[in-house]
């Protein structure tokens, strides 16, 4: 199940490269299927792209 919301989100991705919420959603899909490196991976794409907020 895991696995294809990943191939959703980086479907997701592929059409919109600027989204940084489908790249957090990503991170999320990640960190559920226990990918620890992958999850760091996109979770520091998504710090790098987001906007800062605060």
């Amino acid at each position: 199940m895991a696995a294809s919301r990943i191939d959703t989100f980086k479907a997701m991705l592929e059409s919109e490269p600027d989204n940084v919420l489908v790249r957090f959603g990503l991170a999320n899909e990640y960190l559920k299927a226990e990918r620890y490196e992958d999850a760091i991976d996109a979770l520091n794409d998504y710090l790098q792209r987001a906007d800062d907020e605060g």
